[in-house]
């Protein structure tokens, strides 16, 4: 093989090795002499290739690597014009044929010439694996999976043809064969973020989320350099309610090196070191994610952690009195506060409120509702400007909690709270536009509005592995069951009431489906958590015998 492998797709790494090939077979040596080449990483010796041949090759990988197939395939041909004997560049000459057009036939012939040159050329049997599946998508499998296990064969260490025979296995019925497949490709693969991403999106297609999320913190280690791509992959975790997968990742993204993450991701990895209960883990994620210690405390409150929230705080209001979002979080943290203490906790705070974060408001707002009354606390979060930024589900709860006590107003929330709103007060929420909110808030508005219609049934059956880990959308899909009238299972509403005790979502959908049900032994213990967290009129209606 005269001609550096550049396995379909040439990165830099694969450009610097076609480089250097040139260079080393070009210096110093002359025609007829044998050479040494950088070939995959290794040096080997070879015969003397003309430098027009190696150009008008690189030409043409440089090319197929920007997606102008046409114009790779002419220098190919010019390759293969003047040196006609290494199977490489028919391998090539057929695979970038074949997929600019799958029925031509010189692809299979430029492949037959790579075979004549050398019959356990493994790159060729790659090539013809995927022009078997582009030219017929089910009837070229058997030839595709054929060509793959002798391409395997011939080079075990091989990566894209164990692909093909995972996905084999997976359309054969045999998923854990696949999975055995995609961590064997990992133990051989270790630095290769291909192996790793098929084995996060076998994890992802079989509710295996935490296998998803390692394959992924693995793959981040690869690739530091998509840090900020991989904190969005973390996001887009939580979006459909895999929250602790998300965490895990977006904890590995925000403590690699590398471009920054969004705000969000970086919030999300805050919240991973709040739930391990490691303080000095919080204080780092927060400087690294330029997130206010303020906020931090107060979302450990939120998290219901107070005994964090006064750590994290404590330190912030000694060092700067005007300090008045760590001063917020240390009152409602503080449990032995009677009611005139916190009410000139809440007199002070008001003044000094401006730059507080929308957290230590609502832990406040909170507390005070709970001690003074709503009417206090009305008064704090209007003086105070609680306003809850979209995109940060923690913070819209809490913003849908402070709607559901009258404390803040419902117009005032950012769209995802007004739709756990709707769902508390049981009237139809603003309908989301693709892509205005997360996939869980639009499948609980869809759930609200129209629950038999096909875009709610087919958004529940996509999400449906989550509902074991995510309490809005376990509630969602009861919701959408029990419009279908079908009739719920024994245990789910155990096991709604489980998956998130605080939420209120969750308890009254677990009492709708015990009252359902008619199973009494499951409607105690449902209508005894609904009443501890009823806030709204709906609420309370539902609870009363």
């Amino acid at each position: 093989m005269r001609f550096v492998k550049l396995r379909w797709l040439l990165g830099e790494a694969a450009v610097a090795a076609v480089t250097a090939a040139v260079a080393i077979a070009v210096i110093g040596c002359g025609r007829g002499a044998d050479v040494v080449r950088v070939v995959d990483g290794r040096l080997v010796g070879g015969a003397y290739v003309e430098p027009e041949v190696y150009a008008s090759f690189l030409r043409g990988a440089l090319a197929e690597a920007s997606g102008d197939l046409p114009g790779a395939l002419v220098a190919y041909r010019e390759t293969a014009d003047r040196d006609p004997s290494d199977p490489e560049v028919w391998t090539r000459i057929g695979d970038v044929r074949c997929r600019i057009r799958p029925s031509d036939e010189a692809a299979e012939r430029a492949l037959a010439r790579a075979f004549a040159l050398d019959e356990r050329y493994a790159p060729a049997w790659e090539a013809r694996a995927r022009c078997a599946s582009l030219r017929d998508p089910t009837g070229g499998q058997r030839v595709a999976v054929d060509a793959a296990a002798r391409a395997a064969r011939e080079d075990p260490r091989g990566l894209a043809p164990q692909l093909v025979l995972a996905r084999a296995s997976e359309g054969a019925g045999d998923p854990a064969a696949a999975r055995d497949r995609l961590v064997a490709l990992t133990l051989v693969h270790r630095e290769s973020l291909a192996a790793w991403e098929a084995l996060s999106a076998w994890g992802r297609a079989h509710d295996d989320p935490v296998l998803a999320a390692r394959a992924l913190v693995e793959a981040l280690r690869h690739a530091p350099a998509e840090r900020h791509a991989f904190g969005e992959r973390a996001v887009a975790f939580a979006g459909i309610g895999e929250a602790l997968a998300a965490r895990v990742v977006a904890s590995a993204a925000l403590d690699a090196d590398g471009p920054s993450v969004s705000p969000a991701a970086a919030r999300l990895a805050l919240d991973g070191a709040i739930a391990e209960g490691n303080v000095e883990r919080v204080r780092l994620r927060a400087v690294r994610g330029h997130i206010g210690l303020d906020e931090a405390a107060a979302r450990a409150f939120l998290l219901g952690d107070p005994r964090m929230a006064r750590a994290l705080a404590e330190p912030v209001a000694l060092s700067d009195p005007r300090a008045a979002g760590a001063r917020m979080v240390l009152a409602a943290a503080s449990a032995d506060l009677d009611p005139l203490s916190l009410a000139r906790v809440f007199q002070g705070a008001q003044m000094a409120a401006g730059d507080a974060p929308f957290a230590a408001i609502a832990a406040l707002a909170e507390r005070l509702c709970d001690v003074v009354g709503p009417g206090a606390a009305r008064t704090f979060a209007a003086a105070a400007g609680a306003r809850a930024l979209p995109g940060d589900p923690l913070l819209a709860r809490a913003a849908a909690e402070l709607a559901a006590r009258g404390v803040v107003d419902a117009a005032s929330l950012p769209l995802e709270a007004r739709i756990e709103l709707a769902a508390r007060q049981r009237t139809a929420p603003p309908e989301p536009r693709d892509g205005e909110v997360d996939p869980r808030h639009r499948l609980l508005a869809l759930a609200l509005l129209r629950p038999r219609s096909p875009e709610a049934l087919a958004l529940a059956r996509t999400l449906a592995p989550a509902a074991r880990r995510d309490a809005m959308i376990a509630s969602a899909v009861a919701k959408i069951a029990l419009a279908a009238g079908t009739p719920p299972d024994a245990g789910l509403a155990g096991r709604l009431g489980a998956i998130d005790p605080r939420d209120p979502i969750a308890a009254a959908a677990a009492l709708d489906v015990a009252k359902t049900g008619g199973d009494e032994r499951a409607i105690v213990p449902a209508r005894a958590r609904l009443t501890a967290l009823a806030r709204t009129p709906a609420e309370r209606a539902l609870v009363d015998p």
